[in-house]
C-alpha cells in the first residue's frame, strides 16, 4: 500500500486476513472480512505503476497486479473473478 493510508490500511488488511482464516468467528464476520479484503485489494490494484524499464535500474519486470476477487458460497472461498 503507498500514500497517507498505507499504515491504516495495512493494519486492516492483517485484521480482516485474519478474520477470514479464523474458524472460530462466524461466517457473516467471515464475510465481512473477505469483503474488507476485496475492497483494499482494489483500491491498491489503482495505485499498482507499471515499470516500463526506462532509468530504472535492477527493473527486470512489471509487478503483478492484485487480481480481482469474488467470494463463492458454494465453495466458502474467495476465489478469482471471471
Amino acid at each position: 500500500f503507498e500514500g497517507p493510508q498505507s499504515d491504516k490500511d495495512t493494519q486492516s488488511y492483517k485484521e480482516a486476513a485474519g478474520d477470514l482464516a479464523n474458524p472460530g468467528i462466524p461466517n457473516e464476520q467471515r464475510v465481512a472480512a473477505a469483503r474488507t479484503l476485496i475492497d483494499l485489494l482494489s483500491r491498491a490494484k489503482t495505485q499498482v505503476q507499471r515499470i516500463d524499464g526506462g532509468g530504472q535500474q535492477g527493473a527486470s519486470a512489471a509487478p503483478a497486479a492484485p487480481v480481482d476477487m469474488v467470494w463463492n458460497p458454494e465453495t466458502r472461498r474467495l476465489e478469482p473473478k471471471r
